[in-house]
């Protein structure tokens, strides 16, 4: 008998060119959407946040997310 797996595997890759954006998973990007090389868009209120890899990262685009009055699936405190 075979067990079905309990969780989800994601490979992911990573190339050497800093320059590309890599293959990278977070859960950020399941409610922000990349709209340039530099910024995201909140899919709940639309805004515009710094999204630059290398300079930002996602730790100011998940903080917009916990705060959006907009956003059902926000950290309760």
């Amino acid at each position: 008998m075979s067990h079905a797996p309990t969780s989800t595997t994601i490979e992911v890759e990573v190339g050497d060119n800093k320059n590309k954006h890599d293959k990278v998973i977070s859960d950020v990007w399941l409610e922000m959407t990349r709209i340039s090389e530099t910024h995201a868009q909140c899919r709940h209120c639309k805004g515009k946040y710094a999204a630059q890899n290398d300079v930002n990262g996602t730790t100011g685009l998940r903080k917009h997310l916990n705060r959006c009055p907009k956003n059902p699936n926000k950290k309760k405190d």
